[in-house]
């Protein structure tokens, strides 16, 4: 996966996923997470829209340019939930967002899996 947080480049992680297909998730799951990503008062409806797609494993997502969205700790650690199953996205753009080392190491830890 290609990775740029801070605008400094792109640098590829080498990742290893478990394997959930789209559509493989229980409802109640998906509704939970859902929930989740609503309570981020920071995040807009686009991009929760674009997490939850993370989330869900959509086969038609794999570059996800979240650049400039005001993104912060709780919505890092949103998307690093979304990531941690994902085996679609191959690019990922998070520069210019607030995200703090809650939010980074979070993120780091679930591309590392």
């Amino acid at each position: 996966m290609n990775v740029n947080a801070a605008g400094g480049g792109y640098r590829s992680i080498p990742i290893q996923k478990t394997n959930i297909q789209q559509g493989e998730r229980p409802p109640q799951e998906i509704d939970a997470f859902e929930q989740q990503l609503k309570s981020i008062s920071m995040l807009t409806d686009t991009v929760r829209t674009k997490i939850l797609r993370v989330y869900n494993n959509d086969p038609t997502l794999t570059t996800l340019a979240l650049g400039r969205n005001n993104i912060g700790d709780e919505g890092g650690k949103a998307l690093a939930n979304a990531l941690r199953a994902n085996t679609t996205l191959t690019e990922l753009n998070l520069w210019g967002n607030t995200i703090g080392d809650e939010g980074a190491t979070a993120i780091a830890t679930a591309l590392a899996i």
